[in-house]
Parts: structure tokens; sequence; C-alpha cells
């Protein structure tokens, strides 16, 4: 394997693509694992399918992603991350965790005592209520897209005419506990400033969330990229 100058080994990965698990997801888990595992020969691999504030994927829990990826664990050569995504109306934000017990916790504090505020706020990302709920140094809250809304490119609207999902709104003072990263490209395109850039595939701009709004609102991030592909490969 490939190492820094100082001898750090260098891993391989992807945390952010979707199974079936997701619903808008096509192959089964545990065959996008072995694909990352013993196809593209990744180092590590985490899925991360929509989970509802009631902490389920629809008809399954995370008992049952636990049951798939646990199995692919291998010391040394291959690590399957404990991993979600929390997607409604509110934004969307990645949740990575030390160990499966962990995100079940989560996941069971997210449907008891978030539930009220999200659905109190419906055009909000209501970061400051999911910062709470993770523990730092134990879990990562890794937003994702800041700068877009359902709205913008892909015309994906509620019922009542407001966007599905909003912008991330970045409050102040900033929390720099839990976190650490922002996703600032992805497969809907780059995230870093206000301003469009066709060359820079910005392709949204204007919203407030973008990644040198966090910076300039006082958050101290690490930049990461993902597919947030739905076809279950994790590239």
């Amino acid at each position: 394997p490939p190492l820094t100058f100082d001898g750090t080994p260098i891993f391989f990965g992807e945390f952010h693509w979707h199974t079936e698990f997701s619903g808008d997801g096509q192959r089964p888990v545990a065959d996008s694992l072995q694909s990352a595992r013993d196809e593209l020969a990744l180092d590590f691999a985490g899925p991360t399918d929509h989970l509802s504030p009631g902490g389920r994927y629809g008809s399954r829990t995370v008992a049952d992603q636990l049951a798939v990826c646990q199995p692919f664990d291998e010391p040394g050569r291959f690590v399957a991350f404990p991993a979600a995504e929390l997607s409604r109306r509110y934004g969307h934000a990645n949740i990575y965790t030390e160990s499966w017990e962990l995100l079940k916790e989560m996941t069971d504090r997210f449907a008891g005592e978030l539930a009220p505020a999200w659905d109190a706020q419906p055009d909000r990302y209501d970061l400051a209520s999911l910062v709470r709920l993770c523990l730092p140094g134990r879990a990562l809250v890794v937003p994702h897209h800041p700068n877009m809304d359902s709205y913008v490119r892909e015309g994906v609207v509620r019922d009542d005419g407001r966007p599905w999902w909003c912008a991330m709104h970045w409050p102040i003072p900033a929390d720099r506990s839990v976190i650490r990263l922002v996703e600032m490209v992805q497969a809907r395109g780059c995230f870093e400033t206000e301003q469009t850039d066709e060359d820079w595939r910005i392709w949204d701009g204007g919203l407030g969330g973008s990644v040198r709004t966090a910076l300039a609102r006082g958050y101290r991030l690490g930049f990461v990229g993902g597919s947030d592909n739905h076809s279950d490969w994790p590239t």
C-alpha cells in the first residue's frame, strides 16, 4: 500500500453512497460491500442510506444494517463503517460513529428527541439539535450538498410547493465538536462558494450554505468528496 513521506499509510474508500436500504438505491448492501472489498480493493466503505427521523430505513433497521455489514469487517484489510444519512425535509447530513452500538443508540434518540424539532421547522435544517445528540470524539456529522435545495436544478418539491430539502443553515456560534468535515464536492457539483462557476462545477449559489459561508461563521472544516450515487457502487 502507498505511504506518505513519513511512513503513514494511505487508505482508499468511499463513505457516501446508497443501496437498496434507501428505497431509491439499486443493489443489495452485501453485493456493494463485496464489490468494495474484493473487486475494487478499497480499504474502507460505509453505505449511507436514508435514515428516517424514526430511526429506520423504510422497513429495515440499524440492526439489519449491522447484520449485513459486520461480516465484511476484516482487521488489517477492510473496515465497514457504521454510517447513515439523515435526509428528510430539513436537510441532508451523514453521521459516522465509532461503533454499531453507538449508531443504534443515536438513532433511537433521534426518533424520540429530534422529531418534534424537525417537524416544527420544515424549511430549516436543525443542525444545532442534531449536534446535541452526537458525542464529541465518538461521532461525526458531515453535511453534504450544503448550498442547494431540491428545487434549484432537480425541481423536487413537496405538495405545498416548498423544496423537499433545503440549503444548510450554519448556526452561530459555530460548533466545532462534531462538525469537523464537510462534503464540498460530489455528483451534484461543488459547493465551495456562494457564486456559481461553471468551470469549477459550482452550479448552485446564493443560498447561504456554502463552505466559505461556514468558514466565515467560525467553523473549521476539513473537506471530503463523495459520489452520493444511488446505483450502489462505492467509488
